[in-house]
């Protein structure tokens, strides 16, 4: 259980770093105001991209705050936990509509977003991963109980 507790938090630095990255990246555009005819429609959408980032860092932060506390208030954290990953999967759907709508228009706008694809795609990953690792948590935790 310990190793597992030392990996999930390997995993949530690393999507803390990612995410950070890719929120700092679209507010460094919003804040430079890129101004060209092909990007102006879609200046506002930094914006949105990055708040939506930006709340995945901070999910991913409340998350690894209750693995911390995990040894001495295991279902508490395991409750605040999963309503962290309801919360951090909408917004992570919202985000690669997003992306999705971004790379559907012939724009020059998807250059921009495909610098920062592969750091989404650590986010997403390590995301998916930390929701399976978090699963096993609780399952070997249950099991634990019922053979003690």
């Amino acid at each position: 259980m310990e190793r597992l507790r030392k990996f999930r938090l390997a995993l949530l630095v690393v999507l803390l770093v990612s995410s950070a990255t890719v929120a700092g990246a679209y507010f460094g555009y919003e804040l430079a105001g890129v101004e060209g005819s092909s990007f102006r429609v879609f200046h506002s959408r930094f914006d949105y991209i990055a708040q939506q980032v930006t709340l995945v860092c901070f999910c991913t932060g409340i998350w690894a705050m209750m693995t911390l506390l995990e040894r001495q208030l295991f279902w508490l954290s395991q409750v605040v936990s999963s309503f962290v990953i309801v919360f951090t999967s909408i917004n992570v759907w919202k985000l690669f509509a997003q992306m999705t709508f971004s790379f559907s228009t012939e724009d020059a706008l998807a250059s921009i977003d495909t610098r920062f694809l592969p750091w989404m795609y650590i986010s997403l990953g390590s995301w998916i991963a930390l929701v399976i690792f978090q699963a096993v948590t609780v399952a070997l935790r249950v099991f634990k109980r019922t053979n003690d």
